[in-house]
């Protein structure tokens, strides 16, 4: 079976989510990928200025580039028929715009991020960047992971959508067993992936040192997919990488 080349864009019509349909009609034109853009009407209403806009942009993505997206609307409680689309349709991964920690509150405290730990697909969390071609893909690995085919069973496949950007597996000393672990196991003799390791050192905040590492070679994407047996250290890494400062689009699985 091939994978899906849909991918779902979650818009409550306001700026932020228009910034990430944006986003996602974007990476959709450029990777050949067929974007559902969706919206959940509740009783709280919606700005009908960006509902015209998403429409608009919607319409004219099909019209110049002719990429297929859809606007699908439905009524209920956002909670329960995002989960029903996602569980009714296998998408590649889903789009997810934020302001950043304070739109999300806290890892418990949200609904985006209970909905990043609750699904068994991946989120891409974007906060107000503009789309970039993939070239490097950051994916940190922590000592704690599990090495499973299923655990990784979409990492290789995201890379290969993103036309094989570069793989930077990232560790400090502690993981690097782990890391090569999973390098001999899942890498080594895939046709057509580049992938480097780096080993890091130093006594800074692992998120430190992860933000530092892709500003200095240029990292367009991160890949952050922790454990839920993971340390609460390693927890608070997954929030700082996910609300990065740098606003780099962060790919999120939560096991």
């Amino acid at each position: 079976m091939g994978v899906s080349k849909e991918i779902l864009i979650l818009t409550d019509f306001t700026q932020t989510c228009y910034d990430s349909v944006s986003y996602g009609l974007d990476i959709s034109r450029f990777y050949g990928l067929k974007p559902v853009v969706f919206h959940a009407e509740t009783l709280c209403g919606f700005d009908m200025l960006q509902k015209e806009k998403t429409e608009e942009i919607v319409r004219l993505y099909n019209q110049k580039f002719n990429i297929g997206a859809t606007l699908v609307i439905r009524q209920g409680t956002f909670e329960d028929i995002v989960l029903d689309e996602i569980r009714n349709t296998k998408f590649l991964f889903v789009i997810l715009g934020t302001h950043g920690k304070s739109g999300f509150q806290t890892l418990t405290g949200s609904f985006a991020a209970k909905l990043v730990i609750a699904l068994k697909v991946p989120i891409l969390v974007l906060q107000s960047r503009r789309f970039l071609p993939v070239k490097k893909v950051l994916f940190p690995f922590f000592k704690a992971m599990e090495i499973s085919e299923e655990y990784f069973s979409d990492v290789i496949p995201l890379v290969r959508t993103f036309q094989n950007a570069e793989l930077h597996l990232v560790c400090r000393p502690e993981a690097r067993e782990n890391t090569e672990k999973f390098i001999s196991m899942f890498l080594e003799g895939v046709e057509d992936l580049e992938y480097n390791l780096s080993v890091l050192s130093g006594t800074q905040p692992l998120a430190r040192q992860l933000a530092d590492y892709c500003v200095a070679q240029d990292i367009e994407m991160i890949f952050n997919y922790p454990a839920q047996s993971d340390t609460v250290q390693l927890h608070t890494v997954f929030e700082q990488l996910m609300f990065n400062i740098q606003q780099i689009p962060v790919m999120c699985k939560y096991f």
